[in-house]
C-alpha cells in the first residue's frame, strides 16, 4: 500500500514538472506567422510619407525567420496604394530603398549601423526582440502569453517623420531612449 502511494506521488509530481516545464517551453516559441500578419497591421496603422517610388518596399536584415509567409501574405497587400515588395539584406548600404525594415536576431549585431544609416530618413525599424526600442529602434515586437504586443519608441519614431494612428498607440507599450 505505501509503495502504490509512493508511486501515485513521484507520478503526480513527475506530471506536475512535465506540464511546467512544456508550458514554460512553447510559451517561448515566436510564431513568425503571426508576425507577419503584425506587420500587415502596421503598415496600415503608420502614417507614411510619400515617397515616389514604385514599391512599397519592406527589408528583412538577417536570417530570414518568415520562410514563404511574407509573400504570401502581402501578395494581395497593398501599402501607399503600391504594391509591396520583400527585399532580404544583410549590409546596412542597402537599406535605402526601403520603407520598412524588419531587423532579425541575426541580424541585431550591427544594430548601431542600421539605426546610422537610418537616420533622419523615413524608413521604419521593426526588430524581433523587446529591449532595441530602447537603442533606436522604433518598434519591437515581444512575447507575452501567447499575444504579440509590441513597444514602441515614439521619440525616435517622430526624428523620422513617420506617425502612429491613435488606434494602435492604445495597443502598445511606449519607451524612451535611454
Amino acid at each position: 500500500m505505501k509503495i502504490r502511494f509512493y508511486f501515485k506521488v513521484k507520478w503526480f509530481i513527475f506530471t506536475l514538472l512535465l506540464l511546467f516545464f512544456a508550458d514554460f517551453s512553447f510559451s517561448q516559441v515566436v510564431d513568425y506567422s503571426d508576425r507577419a500578419k503584425k506587420l500587415v497591421q502596421l503598415c496600415h496603422y503608420i502614417y507614411w510619407i510619400p515617397n515616389g517610388k514604385n514599391n512599397f518596399t519592406i527589408s528583412i536584415f538577417g536570417e530570414n525567420p518568415f520562410g514563404q509567409e511574407l509573400e504570401k501574405i502581402f501578395s494581395n497587400e497593398k501599402v501607399l496604394e503600391k504594391n509591396v515588395k520583400i527585399h532580404y539584406i544583410s549590409h546596412p548600404e542597402e537599406i535605402d530603398d526601403s520603407n520598412l525594415i524588419f531587423i532579425t536576431k541575426a541580424g541585431e549585431n550591427q544594430l548601431v549601423s542600421i539605426i546610422k544609416a537610418v537616420n533622419g530618413k523615413p524608413i521604419l525599424i521593426v526588430s524581433d526582440s523587446e529591449g532595441l526600442v530602447q537603442q533606436g529602434v522604433h518598434i519591437s515586437f515581444y512575447v507575452t502569453s501567447n499575444k504579440i504586443p509590441f513597444e514602441v519608441n515614439l521619440e525616435s519614431l517622430k526624428k523620422t517623420g513617420l506617425g502612429m494612428d491613435a488606434f494602435l498607440l492604445n495597443e502598445v507599450k511606449i519607451v524612451k531612449s535611454k
